[in-house]
């Protein structure tokens, strides 16, 4: 199959081409500048939870409190999303030297109804509503324990 040969008019090219290397020029000049983007700030924290986070031997994890009881169990083979935000919580840890005895992660429910996870050991904090309501409602299920076991 042939490909057709239409011209395309040269004014086209050029304002693709400028519209290119001013987006190219503006990143440039944020990472060297050390622009970010501006942080929305979050709701006032209405409720916060300690949680330690710990594998057991069948697969499940559990979410325990500070005093050692448990708080929820997440069941072999479900929590996903639960695993994997854990999981990278986790690594940022591992990347700068700290463990679990540097504490639990904070689950906290803001006034507003979103539920954000937060390592108080390296600052990072994950708003868990921008991953959709039925992943956020996996991390309410565990701040609830009658709905978390």
């Amino acid at each position: 199959m042939a490909i057709p040969n239409i011209p395309v008019p040269s004014r086209a090219v050029l304002g693709v081409a400028a519209l290119l290397g001013f987006a190219f020029v503006s990143v440039a000049l944020a990472r060297i500048e050390k622009v970010s983007a501006t942080p929305i700030p979050f709701a006032p924290v209405a409720e916060t939870q300690i949680l330690q986070f710990t594998d057991r031997a069948d697969g499940a994890v559990l979410a325990l409190r500070e005093d050692g009881t448990v708080q929820a169990v997440i069941a072999p083979e479900t929590g996903g999303f639960v695993r994997g935000v854990l999981r990278a919580l986790v690594r940022s840890r591992a990347q700068l030297g700290l463990g679990r005895e540097d504490g639990g992660f904070a689950l906290n429910r803001l006034s507003d109804g979103h539920i954000t996870l937060s390592d108080p050991a390296t600052g990072q904090q994950v708003d868990l509503g921008a991953f959709g309501p039925t992943n956020q409602a996996a991390f309410a299920a565990i701040m609830t324990p009658e709905t978390g076991q």
